[in-house]
């Protein structure tokens, strides 16, 4: 088992989910949490910037194939523009593939690699290279989401030189005003997970651009579906950590903080790594 950390490498933020997580062969680790309920400034938050892509059945094996044709002839340079490909395995979005990377809102204004830049042109090469061998292979790829991370609110119990094989998110909305006790009520948690003998990281973002900004999601990294920690199991944990009847009084203020009738989304993605570039 592996010492717990507070704060994830880009590269483990990366599923983006997601996230994320991300994000997931960056060494760069994140900022260091201040202001408001001691969150990262919006400046300084990871964000990870994310497209779902959906490729024609009859297409899939030659999509492949020319991603990572793209991946070794841009990717594999001293200091490319790191990129994480994940299958999307369950939910809405099965059989669909999710590419991105983590920025900052100051580096997406100004990127070291203008391909990963707000204001991205197809004149690029790499961008070029996408646009003529790539997309025609596509159905729709339109589909960018930004989300930031909690840094908060993360707990990493892998191994950081190495990117984990799946990822899990619930994705789910908050209702507006409620952020603050979110913070709060999610931070128990997060102290409960800190002190388990875990083999997953977990980590928390929310949509700010591309989708309903009232949108929470809970990422779970891992390798095996068996380290996921049972909900008995958090519940005896978050008991022993709180006291007796607190995992009830958790869940309690969890749903009322939940939109009613919105439900809960559930997508187990899958680290695609010949697609990728994360690790130098």
């Amino acid at each position: 088992m592996f010492r717990t950390s507070t704060h994830l490498s880009r590269w483990q933020l990366c599923g983006l989910m997601v996230a994320a997580t991300l994000q997931l062969g960056m060494s760069a680790q994140a900022q260091s949490v201040e202001g408001q309920a001691a969150q990262t400034s919006a400046d300084e938050a990871p964000l990870f910037v994310c497209r779902f892509i959906e490729v024609a059945p009859e297409n899939v094996a030659e999509w492949r194939e020319r991603v990572a044709e793209k991946n070794a002839k841009f990717g594999m340079s001293d200091d490319p523009a790191r990129y994480g490909t994940w299958l999307i395995m369950s939910g809405k979005r099965t059989n669909q593939y999710a590419r991105g990377f983590v920025t900052t809102a100051e580096l997406y204004s100004n990127p070291k690699h203008a391909v990963q830049g707000m204001a991205v042109t197809a004149d690029l090469p790499q961008a070029a290279y996408w646009q003529e061998n790539i997309t025609p292979l596509q159905k729709s790829s339109g589909n960018r989401v930004i989300r930031q991370m909690i840094t908060d609110l993360q707990v990493t119990h892998m191994d950081a030189s190495q990117t984990p094989k799946f990822f899990k998110h619930f994705s789910w909305r908050l209702k507006p005003g409620m952020f603050e006790r979110y913070l709060a009520n999610e931070s128990k948690m997060i102290e409960v997970y800190k002190q388990m003998d875990l083999s997953v990281n977990f980590f928390v973002s929310r949509i700010i651009d591309g989708g309903d900004i009232m949108t929470m999601t809970h990422t779970y990294a891992f390798d095996k579906m068996s380290d996921l920690p049972s909900p008995e199991l958090r519940k005896q944990e978050f008991n022993k950590v709180h006291g007796e009847g607190a995992w009830d009084k958790f869940r309690e203020e969890r749903i009322q903080l939940m939109q009613e009738n919105a439900g809960i989304e559930a997508e187990t993605w899958r680290y695609e790594e010949k697609l990728s570039n994360l690790q130098p």
